[in-house]
């Protein structure tokens, strides 16, 4: 007669681990950010740019007011149009989406040359520190600097689909 070997607690459990299925864990997919360095710079950019048309209505605002003491009339209308700009774009159309870190919006809000994308921020943010006396548009500028090289993700200056 042959004796069978006595199976060990050992042994069954061993069976019994490698029957049993690995509990599949579900790993949600985090897209990283352009910039790993983003979330250090975001508050920065955010707050900027929530200030950013109240720093260029101060500045319209001043320059007005500087320019009509002086009576110089062509300094006087680049003050207007500073006032125009901070009221029609930069409030509305930038501020607001800093605040509310609308950074995509930022992104696709562009004017379209052919095949280039150029963001309305940047297009501004110059119009803004011609007309602003070199600092009006310095917030409008500092931002969108940041946004497009720095950014949460790549800009892609081109209109053409990849």
């Amino acid at each position: 007669m042959t004796e069978e070997p006595s199976e060990t607690k050992e042994s069954v459990e061993a069976e019994k681990k490698k029957e049993e299925k690995p509990k599949e864990i579900k790993k949600e997919k985090t897209k990283k950010p352009y910039n790993e360095n983003w979330e250090n710079i975001e508050p920065l950019v955010q707050t900027v740019g929530k200030w950013a048309w109240i720093i260029a209505l101060l500045n319209g605002v001043f320059y007005l007011i500087l320019n009509i003491v002086f009576l110089d009339i062509v300094d006087i209308i680049f003050s207007i149009i500073t006032l125009i700009i901070a009221i029609v774009y930069v409030k509305p159309r930038f501020s607001s989406k800093c605040s509310d870190k609308n950074w995509d919006y930022l992104y696709n809000d562009v004017l379209v040359i052919g095949n280039i994308r150029i963001p309305w921020m940047l297009i501004m943010g110059i119009l803004l520190e011609i007309f602003g006396f070199w600092w009006g548009g310095a917030a409008v500028l500092f931002v969108a600097i940041i946004l497009l090289f720095f950014g949460p993700k790549s800009y892609n200056w081109s209109s053409k689909a990849k």
